[in-house]
């Protein structure tokens, strides 16, 4: 699969603008992108856990009372600056 740093930088533009102190959850994260975009598959999900490989968000694990959720490291905000002037937007 190939990287589309378009797609990343969506998903990490909704997490930036939803977390709060926890993170946001994943369930979310899918509804809020298939808003916008009309579908979440395996090209989103490849690139959720390539972010969160190459430590640009953290991933917290589901509990019995919350759901999986990710946050934004400091690397994470970096990566946003860098692809917004990238890709001018």
């Amino acid at each position: 699969m190939l990287r589309n740093k378009d797609l990343a930088l969506s998903l990490l533009l909704i997490v930036e603008g939803r977390s709060d102190i926890g993170g946001f959850g994943l369930p979310q994260l899918r509804e809020v992108y298939l808003e916008s975009n009309g579908s979440f598959g395996n090209e989103e999900i490849y690139h959720l856990d390539l972010l969160v490989a190459d430590g640009y968000l953290l991933k917290k694990v589901a509990s019995e009372l919350l759901a999986a959720s990710v946050q934004l490291t400091w690397k994470g905000h970096d990566l946003i600056d860098e692809l917004r002037s990238e890709l001018n937007r």
